[in-house]
């Protein structure tokens, strides 16, 4: 497990010092014909940094005479993080081992008080299956008519995402006669079979639990696993895994970069975007996920 803050000028030198970042924690970073694929156990992740964002896509093999977006039974969709131009305030790297599964988290600060997340690697499995590698990402709608409202189905956020175009967060999971099956992540009213689920925000799976990340009776901050689910042929979901070292909290008596303990552990905690106590407006200049946050484990 490793962890690295610093600060970058571009998407493109974001991802330039992931690689390093990512390399020295034992990743293989390959540079095929155009960006990077970073390897580690069976996650197969195609990383490039654009002129605005950080796009992403899963596969199942390497092959290095073809594009980050082009290697072998690849997911099909590209997951798209709008980080924006840059240069960034901060970059969060957190390289990650639980159970044997490996995966890499970033935090990008790109303006004061405003950020993006990135994750991908091997889940926590629940269950027997083949698969169990996820690549997700924030994507936040910048218009006025949404971006105050945290719950809106124009944003993908990461284990929760609605019909936008960019939500395109997917999961390889072979379950009922599937093979090399890759799907995107939705919300959890999805029923489409060819689509799994999320378990954040109002519209996931663990939503009657976390509300917003704390409990308000008695004002315990609990952490929630970020878990995934298949949606069956039969209308039921069926638990596909969680992401190693991360997980969903409440940012509202949390200040963004703070580190909090839970037993023997340290997590350092981020908003989804930007804290804010008030929220909802449909014309707004100010961008909020309220109090929806996610906390990383620090080594």
């Amino acid at each position: 497990m490793d962890y690295e803050t610093g600060s970058a000028t571009s998407p493109a030198d974001l991802v330039t010092k992931l690689a390093t970042f990512a390399a020295g924690d034992g990743w293989t970073v390959n540079t095929p014909t155009s960006g990077r694929v970073f390897l580690k156990g069976s996650a197969v992740v195609g990383v490039n940094g654009a002129a605005s964002t950080v796009d992403l896509r899963g596969a199942l093999s390497y092959d290095s005479d073809s594009a980050w977006n082009a290697q072998p039974n690849n997911a099909g969709v590209t997951t798209i993080c709008n980080v924006g131009a840059g240069p960034f305030t901060a970059y969060h790297f957190f390289s990650v081992t639980e159970e044997g599964k490996h995966a890499l988290h970033v935090v990008v600060e790109i303006s004061a008080g405003i950020f993006r997340h990135i994750s991908f690697g091997e889940l926590i499995k629940y269950g027997q299956y083949t698969g169990g590698v996820y690549v997700d990402c924030t994507n936040w709608n910048g218009s006025v008519l949404y971006q105050n409202n945290p719950d809106s189905f124009q944003h993908q956020v990461i284990c929760d995402a609605n019909g936008t175009a960019q939500a395109n967060g997917h999961v390889w999971v072979d379950y009922d006669s599937k093979t090399n099956n890759w799907q995107r992540v939705f919300d959890a009213g999805n029923t489409d079979p060819s689509r799994c689920s999320g378990s954040f925000r109002s519209g996931g799976m663990g939503q009657m639990f976390w509300n917003r990340g704390y409990l308000r009776w008695n004002l315990r901050n609990v952490p929630s696993p970020l878990t995934y689910f298949a949606n069956r042929a039969s209308g039921l979901k069926s638990f596909i895994g969680r992401i190693p070292h991360m997980r969903a909290v409440g940012m509202a008596n949390l200040a963004p970069g703070e580190v909090i303990s839970i037993g023997g552990d340290s997590w350092m905690v981020f908003p989804v975007t930007q804290r804010t106590d008030t929220w909802g407006s449909s014309n707004s200049s100010i961008p909020s996920s309220g109090h929806y946050g996610y906390g990383y484990r620090l080594p």
